[in-house]
């Protein structure tokens, strides 16, 4: 049989890239994945990082009916306790409000500097508030800083009927704000939060609204101010001192300076009375931010409960940053090493073995599925979900914890593009990738 030199050069860069597939801890190992998130996505979407590693930071006990921990970057939930029931807001309500009168500065609507007047249903409200009178003039920015700090209802009803045009118009912009930001259990009827009729909102939700305004620099300089002098008003002749009622600037047995201690960045409290207290903040670690929620707290637990809650959000980021490094440290041993490794770098040398290599990526990017999620769950183990490739005959599902990627099951055509891994252990990272089968895969590569 009379086979050409470039036949030959063809079928000897078939025969090496098909050693190389066979032995995917060679090549395949050497790709890049995710993060360490319970459930992530790469890149590329051709191999994923997933992490079995379960807490071993105790979760702590609150006595709030509803309580939440978010963690910015993985947006992971970290803590939840009745996140979708529903409850009343309060005064956190008011970061509504604030956000929405934030907007309205960034839209270019008004200024901090814009002097709203207060109408008469402004000032017919309970306390806490300012006694701002009918007809009594403030700039926007000192109604900012009377309705965060000190919670002032008539202050957070001028920012609303002057933006809107009144209390209802306001709360009809609230709701469409709400569910604009992903909110699916919540109704104002006011801007203040009072107790009403119809007005809840849920632990969840309360979170988004607080994320979305706690991310203007303005609203956590006026969080992270204890006391603000507003200045006199055109019916008022003296300067009005507002306090804080973040109880995080307050002293705490041997913690004098507690918005210090755990890097609070913002925060909002909401008070009825000693049973139904709320408190909602923003602090700062190894820079991610952790948002807290309690909800229909006691009073005096709200920031005992808050706490907790802030600790042990530390406590599983530090587990998460051993995690992380130890995830550098497995796709690093990853990459190809020993005698293979050394075969592979003399082959690499060669001009033959660089041809086999630029088909074997031809074929590769052509073969390989894109993983579009994976997560994991102590009761099932590992999830895998794949886009399909054309043509596939099934898919053959690839695992690595760190070493050589190993083959660990098959599918058939007619399967779902889904896999379950039950046999990982807890406390492990492991790597993924899905191989389309084929027919022949010596014709393919010899193809074109």
């Amino acid at each position: 049989m009379n086979i050409t030199k470039k036949r030959k050069q063809k079928l000897l860069a078939a025969a090496l890239a098909l050693t190389v597939m066979l032995t995917p801890g060679g090549i395949f190992a050497a790709q890049s994945g995710a993060g360490t998130a319970n459930r992530a996505k790469t890149a590329d979407g051709t191999s994923s990082a997933v992490s079995t590693y379960e807490s071993a930071a105790e979760k702590p006990e609150v006595s709030a009916e509803g309580a939440m921990i978010l963690c910015s970057g993985t947006n992971q939930i970290l803590y939840a306790k009745n996140i979708n029931e529903s409850l009343d807001p309060l005064s956190t309500t008011k970061l509504m409000t604030v956000y929405l009168t934030m907007k309205a500065v960034d839209d270019g609507k008004i200024t901090l500097d814009t002097v709203f007047t207060a109408s008469r249903a402004d000032t017919k409200v309970m306390e806490s508030k300012l006694y701002l009178k009918k007809g009594e003039k403030m700039k926007v920015r000192y109604l900012i800083y009377a309705t965060l700090l000190y919670s002032a209802n008539d202050a957070a009803a001028t920012l609303g009927s002057n933006l809107a045009g009144s209390k209802t118009k306001f709360a009809s912009l609230m709701n469409k704000t709400a569910k604009a930001l992903g909110c699916t259990g919540t109704r104002f009827t006011n801007a203040n939060g009072l107790i009403e009729k119809g007005c809840h909102s849920t632990p969840r939700d309360m979170l988004l609204i607080a994320r979305a305004c706690f991310s203007y620099s303005f609203v956590q300089k006026v969080c992270q101010t204890k006391t603000c002098k507003i200045p006199p008003t055109n019916l008022y002749d003296d300067k009005i001192t507002v306090t804080t009622t973040n109880p995080f600037y307050e002293k705490h047995k041997k913690v004098r300076r507690p918005y210090e201690k755990y890097n609070i960045i913002a925060g909002k409290t909401g008070t009825w009375d000693a049973d139904n207290a709320s408190l909602i903040e923003m602090a700062e670690y190894k820079s991610r931010y952790i948002y807290t929620v309690v909800m229909n707290d006691k009073l005096n637990k709200r920031y005992p409960d808050t706490v907790k809650l802030i600790e042990y959000a530390r406590n599983v980021i530090d587990e998460q940053e051993a995690l992380e490094q130890a995830e550098k440290q497995q796709t690093t041993s990853a990459k190809v090493t020993g005698a293979k490794g050394a075969v592979y770098s003399a082959l690499g040398k060669t001009a033959l073995f660089r041809q086999a290599l630029s088909r074997i990526n031809r074929i590769s990017a052509a073969n390989t599925a894109r993983i579009s999620t994976a997560g994991y769950t102590s009761e099932d183990g590992v999830r895998l979900e794949w886009d399909g490739v054309s043509g596939a005959r099934g898919y053959d599902i690839y695992r690595s914890d760190g070493g050589t990627f190993k083959k660990i099951a098959s599918t058939g055509a007619d399967d779902e593009e889904t896999y379950t891994d039950a046999g990982v252990k807890k406390n492990r990272i492991y790597r993924y990738y899905i191989q389309a089968k084929r027919g022949n895969m010596l014709e393919f590569f010899l193809a074109k």
